[in-house]
């Protein structure tokens, strides 16, 4: 298998785990019991450790870089929250 065809099975990968990340946060959130609610809250933690995973192996073959937001867009976010208090 050569790197293309790794990048692109990551991508996939990356992709569904943040859409089974979704579906597991709401599911906890419409809990109706303590124990159905457990159950989807140790999913959501299961599944963001694989998240973190795989996003650690794409930023360490340099496939996912982390980039810097502008400063100006911090700034924007932090008055934001700073007004909803």
């Amino acid at each position: 298998m050569n790197e293309q065809q790794q990048r692109m099975i990551c991508e996939t990968i990356l992709m569904e785990t943040k859409g089974l990340c979704d579906l597991y946060m709401h599911g906890t959130i419409e809990s109706a019991t303590p124990n159905v609610r457990a159950a989807f809250d140790q999913g959501l933690k299961d599944c963001l450790n694989m998240q973190q995973t795989v996003y650690d192996k794409m930023a360490q073959m340099g496939w996912y870089p982390p980039s810097q937001a502008p400063q100006d867009q911090i700034n924007q976010l932090k008055q934001k929250f700073t007004n909803m208090q």
